[in-house]
Parts: structure tokens; sequence; C-alpha cells
């Protein structure tokens, strides 16, 4: 398939030259930096292990990737009835799902693997505080996209300084 856009190649080139210019990349570590930092302060949270999975692996001379845990595609795009497949959660080996109440254990300052079994501490602490809950089914999740407007406010807080860095760079 050709491209639209007549050069592409020869841009690639260009912008690959004059970030081992800038030594690196530095645009596109500072637009790394910032993006993580949008995505960390927009990420819904219970318990933060999810915001601090959000780092910058891969920074080249044009390109940035940001890798975080699996959780944030389910919160991005909803699970269950609310999610990209729009149906119900059922158990595929057992008969039943089985989980502990995180009504009273939120209250009490439990924590909860992704399993939605209790950490053993936090089992411990409430012991008969906490209540089973047996269900055939359930509904899933809502969306809590995040990821659109992170990147907004990542492209308006080092969008001019990378595109005056850039027009430098290419003027050199």
């Amino acid at each position: 398939m050709a491209s639209i856009v007549v050069g592409v190649p020869q841009l690639e080139a260009r912008l690959r030259r004059m970030a081992q210019a800038e030594r690196g990349g530095a645009p596109m570590k500072a637009a790394a930096i910032a993006t993580v930092g949008a995505l960390k302060r927009n990420v819904p949270r219970a318990t933060g292990k999810t915001g601090a999975s959000i780092v910058p692996m891969a920074i080249g001379p044009t390109t940035a990737e940001i890798w975080g845990s699996k959780v944030i595609v389910f919160l991005e795009k909803g699970t269950g009835l609310f999610g990209p497949k729009h149906h119900i959660i059922t158990p595929l080996a057992a008969k039943a799902l089985a989980f502990h109440s995180k009504a009273k254990g939120a209250a009490m300052g439990a924590k909860y693997r992704l399993t939605g079994r209790m950490t053993v501490g936090s089992a411990r602490a409430l012991g008969a505080g906490s209540d089973m809950v047996v269900v055939r089914s359930v509904k899933g999740m809502p969306a809590q996209p995040f990821i659109e407007q992170s990147m907004a406010e990542a492209s308006a807080l080092v969008g001019q300084p990378i595109i005056a860095s850039i027009v430098e760079a290419w003027d050199r």
C-alpha cells in the first residue's frame, strides 16, 4: 500500500539524524516524561499500583513507548456489559464466582489482589468483618477513560517547546 504523504522515509531519516545530533532524542524524552506524568495524575486509583506501573520504556529518536499494567486496558475500555464484548461475566470452570465484599473491606482498609482475593494481611485483619460474596454472574464495570485526556494535557504542556526544538534542529 502506497503512502499518501510523499517523502515520509526521507522525513523520518532526517528526524533521526536531528535526534542523534541532539544526543539521544531530547524532545522525545521530554514528551515521554510529560505523558507519563499526565497518565499518572489521571489514572483512576484505588490502590495506586496501576499508576505506579506506568513507565517510559523505549525512547528513540522519533518514538517513545510507554508501558503499564494490563489493568489500564480494562479501566479505559470497561469490562463485561460495559466493555467491548458487551456480555455478562460468568465463570468458565465453576458454577459461581466468589469474592470478598469490598464494601466492608474498603472501609476497613483492606488490600485486594487483581484476582479479587484479599492479601494475607488484610484477610487476617478483617477476619469476620468481611463478607464472602458468591454469584453466578456480574455485569462488569463501566469504562473510566483517561488516556485521551492525559495525551491532550501532555501535548499542551510540552507541545510548543518540542516544536521549537525540532524547528531549531531542522534549521541547523
